[in-house]
Order: C-alpha cells, then structure tokens, then sequence
C-alpha cells in the first residue's frame, strides 16, 4: 500500500457514479485523535479515494478519517465536534449529497471549513460554494498537493473569521 502512495501524485477518478445497488455499511477509515488536535473528516463511497485522501493529509502533518455516507459522516462530527477543522466531501455520496451534508454539518460546527471534490460538474454548486465563507470546490481529478493548498487556505480563513468574531465579540 504504501509504495500506491508513493507512486501516485494524482488522483485520477472520473465522474462521481454511485455504486451499483450496493447497501449502505458503516466504513470508516479512524485515526488517533489526541486532546487538542484538529481533525479533517473526508467523506467519499470510493474507498481507494478515501484511503488515499487520508494518507496524502496524515503525511502532510493533518489528522485525517473517513467515512463512506453522509448518515456516518454526521455521526463523526457530532463525536468530534470539538476537534473537527474541516470538511472534504464529495458531491454523491450515499445517504445524501455533499451540498447537504456541509449544511447540516454547520448546524453542529458554524465555522466548519468545507471542500466540495467532485469528478461531476455542477455550475450552480460551483458558484455557491464560491460565495460561502470558508468552502471550496476541486474537480476531480486533482493534484493533491493542490488539495493541501486549499484545505490549508480554507482552514486560514476559518481562523481568521473565528479571531476576527472574538474581537468583535470583545468589543461589544
């Protein structure tokens, strides 16, 4: 597996296809959550994708996991609620949609970073995620260093809103 990794700088993976009549299992990839880490939730039904997601974010000094549907996805960030920075989801995932997802996932975390990956193109959902704070959109297939580039401009931004609300805040 890790010599996959090692060979691979692109993730090529075409149009987002949900599977063929599969049921929908729980499949989690987990990694160790220390006390005060941030955690980074990638959510896609593509395992491989998911897997190599993870991987390419751990080594790039993230805590990464994952899930394969929108139902686990909210499940984890209720648990991590308190460590979550960011949200890399794709656009078809079983259970729901990634544009539903984020929403309701900022329900539970208001200034959740998100990133939209997907290989099918939605102008309309290109151009709201544009007008979001904090969220971003890739199409697949992407260079993951150009996903790091985001998450961490993303996550940057994320910071600076939550800083500038505290001094608001203090103001008052």
């Amino acid at each position: 597996m890790q010599r996959f990794f090692d060979a691979v700088d692109r993730v090529n993976v075409s149009a987002d296809t949900p599977s063929p009549a599969e049921p929908e299992t729980k499949t989690e990839d987990r990694c160790s959550v220390h006390a005060n880490e941030s955690v980074v939730l990638v959510v896609d039904d593509d395992q491989l994708m998911r897997e190599a997601l993870c991987e390419y974010l751990m080594r790039n000094a993230f805590a990464a996991t994952g899930v394969a549907s929108a139902r686990d996805a909210y499940e984890r960030i209720l648990e991590l609620r308190g460590h979550i920075c960011a949200l890399i989801t794709d656009m078809v995932i079983p259970g729901g949609g990634g544009w539903e997802l984020a929403r309701t996932a900022r329900h539970v975390v208001p200034d959740l970073a998100v990133l939209f990956i997907s290989g099918a193109i939605n102008e309309d959902v290109i151009k709201s995620a544009s007008t979001h704070p904090c969220t971003g959109f890739l199409q697949k297939p992407f260079e993951f260093w150009v996903l790091i580039d985001e998450l961490q401009s993303l996550i940057s931004e994320r910071t600076n809103r939550r800083n500038c609300n505290l001094r608001q805040s203090r103001e008052i």
